[in-house]
């Protein structure tokens, strides 16, 4: 492991991927359908179980009326909905590069 201040960019990332051996959040973009304010740490829940499955990292207006935002999601999230917006569906949008796992 790395010592505090002195790793480099995502060192210690890899090194819990490495040592704890499963990735079990991931970075995702999504949609909301419409203008909202989001702020970082708002919680995304399971539609169903209410219990939280990722959080809001990022989230800015489009020009089209809707939302997008980087948020950090369970890997096994699938039926999801902003707790704060229980109307409004998420949908999630493509990351602008692949992953192989």
């Amino acid at each position: 492991m790395c010592i505090r201040d002195s790793c480099y960019p995502g060192q210690e990332i890899i090194a819990r991927v490495k040592f704890r051996g499963t990735v079990k959040r991931r970075m995702q973009r999504l949609q909301l359908g419409l203008h909202a304010t989001l702020m970082p740490g708002d919680q995304i829940v399971d539609n169903r179980e209410k219990k939280s499955v990722g959080h809001v990292l990022y989230a800015a207006p489009t020009n089209s009326s809707k939302t997008e935002m980087l948020a950090v999601l369970g890997i096994d999230a699938q039926d999801f909905i902003l707790e704060n917006q229980p109307e409004s569906p998420l949908t999630l949008e493509c990351l602008p590069y692949n992953f192989d796992s």
